[in-house]
């Protein structure tokens, strides 16, 4: 009997073990999405801004020869 008890507590910790880690890895793939979707964006913000300026020198040049 005290075995039984034994084994089942040997299980509820180890599962207890495989939450925790399953916990940790959820997190840390959260932490590399946010990483990841920063990144993202802020190439994208540079990439429009850099846009944006050339779309407003090419008005100016075409403003001066008019």
């Amino acid at each position: 009997m005290q075995k039984m008890f034994q084994q089942k507590i040997q299980q509820r910790e180890k599962d207890l073990q495989q939450l925790r880690e399953a916990l940790e890895s959820h997190k840390h793939s959260a932490q590399t999405a946010v990483e990841d979707s920063e990144r993202i964006f802020t190439e994208l913000i540079r990439s429009i801004e850099r846009s944006r300026s050339e779309l407003i020198r090419l008005i100016r040049d075409q403003e001066k020869r008019a």
